[in-house]
């Protein structure tokens, strides 16, 4: 059984420039024309209802969120931010206190965007949402993270012996998941961002500005208009058919829109610079198709393996190793003929799930782009 994703959800687009994260945001929502945005505090992932709110200044709750709003409100061009911080005053009075009526529970994204509105004039808000988990691994050898059920598991079933359980064999898996939503004046969803660390051991507050950073560079980038889908002209039109994905994903439908619409963003930057691809992104368009690309993902697998180092070398490590892996059979179909003219194998394998996809990606559009050009030398 598979997951076939389709283009049902086609006023999507994502952008993952520069990360390897998971983000999409919609294209008919006029993001670029936006000028005023308010910045909630972090909320917990786990209970949306609670925003993760410390006043002390020396506490690691209250640097995340000043560092994040700090971070939204000086790289992002052309938007006044309204900070929702303790350390944020307007005529003396502490913003997080003035607006402390948008934090309370709401019935409907819907009323709290009316909301927000009415007391802000805001065209945007953002509301970050964190969460951290510690996987404590005793006697575990090897492992491997099920997707549909957000957790690690024995790869083989089976522990270690009994005389390597016995010589302290412990381990930790860190979990640091970001998700960043922002919501238009209707409290529609128009935009989504998702980075998950998987760390044996993490300095913490640089994974935090890591993940700060590419959110901040993928929503700069929209505003900058560096994804201009709708000026693509060409003669060579190609589309995109249903895309089939292993059920061990299970059905997180964010994650399932950032896998698809990463296949297109990576055409596009891949195939654009061609002079004469366009791509046409939704099944619906009546443009007839010169090609059109279709796939199925016969694997993507995230595994730990415990290593020790033996105690004769210089440098030891102790701790787990993480190892993704993605292999896909992708097609670039004739739409006249419907015959495959390039059909093969791509794979990647990497430390993170979402870089292993991209290294598949990157590999079938670098042959798609060799085909067109040695079409064009042909001519």
């Amino acid at each position: 059984m598979k997951i076939i994703l389709t283009l049902m959800l086609m006023l999507l687009m994502s952008s993952t420039v520069g990360a390897r994260d998971v983000f999409w945001y919609d294209i008919n929502s006029g993001i670029e024309q936006w000028k005023k945005v308010v910045i909630f505090p972090l909320v917990d992932a786990d209970n949306p209802d609670h925003f993760l709110i410390n006043r002390d200044e020396k506490s690691e709750l209250y640097w995340k969120n000043k560092y994040l709003m700090e971070h939204f409100e000086k790289k992002i061009k052309n938007m006044h931010t309204i900070r929702l911080s303790p350390d944020i005053k307007e005529k003396g009075e502490i913003l997080l206190d003035k607006y402390s009526d948008l934090l309370k529970p709401f019935a409907s994204e819907r009323e709290r965007a009316e909301a927000v509105f009415e007391r802000t004039g805001a065209d945007l808000y953002i509301i970050p949402s964190y969460r951290r988990k510690t996987f404590k691994l005793d006697a575990y050898k090897r492992l491997q993270y099920d997707f549909a059920e957000q957790k690690w598991k024995a790869e083989f079933d089976r522990r270690m012996d009994s005389v390597g359980a016995a010589n302290g064999f412990t381990g930790f898996i860190h979990v640091m998941e970001l998700n960043i939503k922002g919501y238009d004046v209707e409290g529609n969803e128009v935009f989504s961002f998702t980075d998950e660390r998987h760390n044996a051991a993490y300095d913490e507050r640089s994974q935090f500005r890591e993940i700060a950073a590419h959110v901040r560079q993928d929503i700069e980038d929209i505003k900058s208009g560096k994804h201009d889908f709708a000026n693509q002209s060409g003669r060579i039109k190609i589309g995109f058919k249903d895309f089939l994905l292993p059920t061990n994903l299970g059905l997180d439908e964010h994650t399932l829109r950032g896998i698809y619409f990463a296949l297109k963003v990576n055409a596009l930057e891949k195939l654009e610079p061609l002079g004469e691809i366009e791509l046409v992104f939704d099944m619906d368009d009546p443009t007839p198709l010169d090609y059109y690309v279709t796939g199925e993902v016969h694997q993507w697998n995230l595994k730990s393996t415990w290593v020790t180092s033996p105690p004769t070398e210089q440098y030891k490590m102790n701790g787990w190793i993480f190892d993704a892996y993605v292999s896909m059979n992708m097609q670039l179909v004739d739409a006249r003929t419907g015959t495959a003219v390039i059909e093969d194998v791509y794979s990647g394998k990497t430390g993170r799930i979402m870089d292993a996809y991209y290294i598949a990606l990157d590999e079938f559009y670098t042959q798609v782009s060799d085909y067109f050009n040695a079409k064009r030398v042909g001519q």
